[in-house]
């Protein structure tokens, strides 16, 4: 069982100020009891882990974390995500993509898609513009 974005389903209970909490409150107790007893798999997934209580945290049995991947690591990432892409592309300068922009192997697919979206849609090829506005705007969307 998967539980995608875990942090928005199990975030800490709220201080009851009507019955609309009260019922929040309940269907997270009930919810975290179930987790417990489930005896298959559960994942749950979140990139805020300091979101997730520790209600939660102490019905995990084993946590990973993965962690930000390197400037090596994100180049081997473009080059498979950019090589897999179906679309005619430019010369594209995937050691400067990867050292300009610190992002995670799931950012980096999206940049790509994106990418490959608006070069299908205009008739062009694939190029660094195009790769470059990409990352920048999923960098953007993390708001720091």
């Amino acid at each position: 069982m998967l539980f995608d974005e875990a942090d928005a389903l199990l975030g800490k209970r709220s201080e009851v100020k009507d019955s609309h909490d009260h019922c929040a409150n309940v269907e997270l107790s009930h919810l975290l009891q179930r987790i417990e007893a489930f005896e298959g798999l559960a994942i749950l997934t979140t990139n805020r882990t300091g979101d997730l209580p520790y209600d939660a945290i102490s019905r995990i049995d084993v946590l990973v974390d993965f962690a930000m991947p390197d400037e090596a690591a994100r180049k081997l990432l473009w080059g498979k995500i950019l090589a897999a892409v179906k679309v005619p592309q430019g010369d594209l300068d995937i050691p400067e993509l990867a050292a300009r922009h610190a992002l995670s192997g799931a950012e980096i697919l999206r940049a790509a898609r994106l990418a490959a979206s608006i070069a299908m849609s205009t008739d062009r090829k694939l190029d660094m513009e195009l790769l470059q506005s990409a990352a920048a705007e999923r960098v953007s969307m993390r708001g720091e």
